[in-house]
């Protein structure tokens, strides 16, 4: 029977991510070989829609949530391109965490 090697990063906090730690994690990725790469919740970390920041300006948050999505899209394209470098066909899996369904609440 064949074996698999899955990737798991969790709770990842863009625009807030350790950008350190995500470089070893692309080096990581582009040295070896991965079938499957899971991103736990949080991969995005929107605290511009937040409860917690209830009575901020809308308008700046609306600018912000644009940047930080943004970001987000370049953290994930960076870690597809790692994650693909050996494996073409690794199969990547983004998961919803409690900070995503965030959105939900608009």
């Amino acid at each position: 029977m064949a074996f698999q090697v899955t990737g798991v990063l969790p709770d990842i906090h863009v625009p807030h991510e350790d950008r350190a730690a995500l470089k070893a994690i692309y080096r990581y990725f582009y040295e070896g070989h991965l079938d499957n790469l899971v991103i736990l919740g949080d991969f995005l970390d929107l605290e511009e829609i937040s409860r917690f920041v209830e009575g901020k300006p809308r308008k700046t948050e609306g600018a912000r949530l644009k940047r930080n999505a943004e970001r987000g899209r370049e953290v994930l394209a960076a870690l597809c391109k790692a994650a693909r470098h050996d494996n073409p066909h690794c199969k990547v899996y983004l998961l919803e965490g409690n900070h995503e369904y965030r959105m939900q609440a608009l």
